[in-house]
């Protein structure tokens, strides 16, 4: 089930015999588990790096299925889909994979564009923290909420590219949240430029509310991204990602609500907790990004490979045209031969 905690790994304490269910009412259980995932965020399955090491064409379309996992359906007509780890809930064709190379193309844009967001601002934050703590300057402050600025219209574009209409016609049902994600996009553009605008004048509060009302909105936004990526990346067959992102989304929120509470001066005894959730919440952003930049690694690998395998089968049938001219030429050359009368 999607967003379900991931099931590798999940007991607490293991070899002392407690379970996740038995902790999970209490903060120390949750807090066990959420170590455990920090240590081990994933733990791939024993015949999950099994891949078909030869030329392997689907018996459909001739699509060749090197690299690929044994039993994985075909990407390029869905053939073979009917193993035993079938999922009614799957498409036949990776999403990634789906259209034409413009269609793959502007989606691998969008998903290197979110693997480059996420980590600058990750970083930037607690940079700006630190150079506030430190200094008092409030420039540090200002300098980021225009990075945020900045990369709150580049999310807007990533949003739109990984979010195409075209990929409708294999999730129909999940049409409304790629609607909603598009739609959530937008509102980080107004907080992040009320956060901005509040670095160099005195807003009323109405303002500021919505400022922080854009920012929240954004955030979920960015929840419902990552749903919309994790399912993309499961009906890829791509494990790795799939528990990143998971992981990540069910991370993320916390620290980030905690860091939007934080504001004005405050206690030097304060900067220790809320240096580790700075590191909670950089080490989920990083995460996230990882996830995503695998995905895109994914789509250029595969957009390379049908290009290859284009081009082979180009030199393929130019062989042939020059095979089938030389036979017929020595053909050719036979026949006058034995027109010819050999001398006594």
């Amino acid at each position: 089930m999607w967003l379900a905690p991931p099931r590798s790994g999940c007991e607490i304490g293991r070899g002392h015999g407690e379970s996740f269910e038995r902790h999970s009412a209490t903060i120390v259980g949750v807090a066990g588990y959420y170590a455990r995932r920090l240590m081990h965020p994933y733990v791939p399955r024993p015949d999950s790096g099994a891949v078909n090491e030869e030329d392997v064409l689907c018996e459909n379309c001739g699509y060749n299925l090197r690299g690929l996992a044994p039993g994985r359906a075909c990407p390029e007509c869905g053939h073979g889909s009917g193993s035993k780890k079938k999922n009614k809930r799957r498409s036949l064709i990776d999403p990634f994979l789906n259209g034409d190379d413009s269609h793959r193309s502007r989606l691998r844009t969008g998903l290197f564009l979110i693997a480059v967001i996420f980590p600058v601002v990750a970083l930037a934050r607690p940079f700006a923290f630190g150079g506030i703590v430190l200094t008092g300057d409030p420039v540090w402050s200002i300098g980021y909420r225009w990075l945020v600025l900045l990369a709150a219209t580049g999310w807007i574009a990533a949003v739109w590219m990984v979010t195409p209409p075209n990929l409708d016609t294999l999730l129909p049902s999940w049409r409304r949240v790629r609607q909603a994600a598009r739609l959530l996009a937008w509102a980080w553009l107004p907080g992040a430029a009320i956060m901005l605008i509040s670095s160099y004048f005195l807003l009323e509060d109405v303002l500021l509310l919505a400022g922080y009302a854009g920012r929240f909105t954004g955030g979920v936004g960015v929840l419902v991204v990552g749903v919309w990526l994790y399912r993309l990346a499961e009906d890829a067959e791509l494990e790795k990602e799939h528990h990143r992102i998971n992981l990540a989304v069910w991370v993320l929120p916390l620290p980030t609500l905690l860091l939007a509470a934080v504001s004005g001066p405050m206690a030097w005894f304060a900067v220790i907790p809320l240096t580790l959730v700075y590191i909670t919440w950089v080490w989920a952003m990083l995460l996230y990004a990882a996830a995503i930049f695998g995905m895109g690694q994914h789509v250029r690998w595969a957009m390379r490979h049908r290009l290859e395998q284009m081009e082979r089968e180009e030199r393929i049938q130019a062989r042939k045209k020059q095979l089938e001219k030389e036979a017929a030429s020595r053909v050719r050359e036979t026949r006058e031969g034995e027109g010819d009368i050999p001398l006594a």
